[in-house]
């Protein structure tokens, strides 16, 4: 077991298989958090966890009565806690002699997730380099997205820059931002360092947790490198400019899952816009059937998005110093004609 590339985290995307994949973070999260912050006590699952470290999972001690089954076989199951048992005495042989804390299960957290990154980073380049057709389906689908709306004018330049959430670096051939644009693969390219990590809006004063943030590991990284959108800003007009609502026209989504392990970089960009106050157009993109029997498919995500992006500007509305425009946000938003979910025939 200790030669493949499976990893901790393996056993719990398996025990939520039905999830989403994006899920992950999510399960991150619930795990680095239920260790505790110094001072408090380990809670459900990390604490089962341990209980089932500490008792050799190859003997007949690890059947004993003594040991407490899982109440409520919800997300976690008996077969989860067994598999990780098993598989950190067959990668850590010294838990037999040294034991396991939460201060021991927290750095064997760490370490696994540096190695399902390598895992996915050599599994993901495998795909991209085996589908003949995935640099042309990039381009496509970019321009589709980037044309959309877009409007010409000589008296002044038209700017484009990509924010990606996703671990390739096509779309580099092919992108085509202006004088001013700029495409940031903001949490790493194949090839290099990958980042998984939970969303540290509100762990950053979490000692045991920060270390686990997607904040800290882009510090640690050197910086998100996002600057190069940011001065967008400086460069679009000559005009002294206040903030992003004056350089940004739209913010196009499609593909993420508007999940919450990402909600700090939403709500710093709806900061920087200015969102209650601007002009800035938001437009969410979902893949759009146009077969006879697609009808069914595009309602759902419809339905689907609709809810994802209530649950986001819900969220971000909360943060907002006047309560009464937070809660008005999305009202607000559809009146202009700033909120906008449209289908790209992909």
């Amino acid at each position: 077991m200790d030669k493949t590339d499976l990893t901790f985290w393996d056993f719990v995307v398996e025990a939520n298989k039905e999830s989403l994949w994006c899920d992950i973070e999510a399960a991150i999260q619930e795990w680095v958090l239920s260790v505790g912050s110094p001072g408090t006590s380990a809670t459900y699952p990390s604490s089962r966890a341990i209980e089932s470290i500490k008792i050799c999972p190859f003997s007949d001690d690890a059947d004993s009565p003594d040991v407490k089954p899982v109440e409520d076989g919800g997300a976690f199951g008996e077969r989860m806690f067994g598999n990780i048992a098993r598989y950190a005495w067959t990668i850590h042989p010294e838990v037999a002699t040294d034991g396991v804390s939460r201060e021991l299960l927290l750095a064997f957290m760490k370490e696994e997730i540096f190695k399902l990154e390598c895992a996915f980073d050599a599994y993901l380049s495998y795909e991209v380099a085996t589908n003949e057709h995935y640099r042309e389906k990039c381009e496509k689908l970019y321009q589709m997205i980037a044309q959309d709306g877009e409007k010409r004018n000589e008296s002044f330049a038209v700017s484009t820059s990509v924010l990606s959430f996703n671990y390739t670096d096509q779309i580099a051939e092919f992108f085509d931002g202006g004088k001013s644009g700029a495409c940031v693969n903001i949490h790493g390219r194949l090839g290099g360092e990958i980042i998984f990590g939970i969303d540290g809006k509100d762990c950053m004063d979490n000692a045991n947790a920060v270390s686990f943030t997607k904040t800290y590991r882009l510090m640690q990284r050197g910086g998100s490198q996002t600057d190069r959108l940011i001065s967008t800003a400086n460069v679009v007009s000559t005009a002294n400019i206040a903030n992003l609502g004056n350089a940004i026209n739209i913010i196009k989504y499609y593909g993420h899952s508007l999940g919450k392990a990402d909600y700090s970089y939403f709500q710093s960009i709806f900061d920087s816009i200015n969102l209650y106050e601007s002009k800035v157009m938001l437009v969410f993109y979902y893949p759009f059937d146009s077969s006879r029997d697609g009808n069914a498919a595009n309602r759902w995500w419809r339905t689907e998005l609709a809810n994802l992006i209530n649950g986001l500007l819900v969220n971000y509305g909360a943060t907002m110093d006047n309560k009464d425009h937070g809660k008005n946000l999305m009202h607000k938003l559809l009146l202009e004609g700033r909120l906008i979910i449209r289908g790209l025939p992909v």
